[in-house]
């Protein structure tokens, strides 16, 4: 007669999570690095792409991902949280993805872990998943009733999230009506990080950030109005010894 090991009681759930996927970009803040945030791509590249010392997305087209993809991007992660967690429970680990749990899941595939969705969502869980970052450069281009509509989504299907975070451009904050902002804010968004670079206009043009200064202040006021954490990024000596 057969025995079954241990693994034979997971190996289903490793079987689905190693088929698991959902899109996943390169780029996010260094107060998201590590790998403590989960990190969701909502678009794809940067719908500006012409700012002079960038090359993060160069050669890259901008993709406006539809809502439906991103939320079965969503879903795919909480199926993927949902077996992990019940390897867990399993070994007797009451849920918890430690290190035990993630030595089990390889033990069955070690090719896991070369899947780097399952890497982000297990580091995310190790770490308390508790943030998450939205990709790519400037998410906020979405339309305001659609990315509400994502955040709400993501909100419910990961509850245990207590902080979002996402790129984005002062231009399009200032584009932005007040109340669609804070519709925004209210669907979920917690903290916003946006490259201002310099507030000099000069340079600005030099650099082809596509944005005037005055266009920086009223997005950096409506975002501080909606309640947004607001992170903005400045460039030392970007316009040399002239500037």
């Amino acid at each position: 007669m057969a025995v079954a090991s241990k693994s034979d009681l997971y190996r289903h759930q490793v079987e689905k999570i190693s088929k698991l996927s959902f899109d996943v970009g390169v780029y996010r803040p260094p107060s998201e690095g590590g790998s403590a945030s989960l990190l969701l791509r909502v678009t794809e590249n940067c719908p500006w792409n012409k700012c002079t010392f960038c090359e993060m997305y160069k050669g890259h087209k901008f993709v406006y991902r539809p809502v439906e993809d991103i939320k079965a991007d969503i879903d795919t992660i909480r199926a993927m949280v949902d077996e992990i967690r019940e390897v867990s429970l399993k070994l007797g680990q009451e849920g918890r993805p430690n290190r035990d749990v993630y030595q089990a899941l390889l033990s069955v595939d070690p090719f896991l872990n070369e899947n780097y969705c399952f890497s982000n969502v297990f580091s995310w869980l190790y770490y308390g998943g508790k943030t998450v970052f939205l990709q790519d450069a400037d998410s906020m281009i979405m339309r305001p009733a659609e990315f509400i509509e994502v955040l709400q989504h993501l909100r419910k299907e990961l509850p245990g999230v207590t902080r979002v975070t996402s790129y984005t451009r002062s231009k399009t904050l200032a584009q932005r009506k007040q109340e669609e902002l804070t519709a925004i804010r209210e669907a979920g968004l917690d903290r916003i990080h946006v490259g201002l670079e310099t507030g000099d206009d000069e340079i600005l043009k030099i650099v082809r950030k596509g944005v005037t200064s005055a266009e920086q202040i009223d997005g950096g006021k409506k975002a501080m109005a909606a309640g947004f954490q607001l992170s903005e990024y400045w460039m030392p000596d970007l316009g040399g010894r002239e500037r």
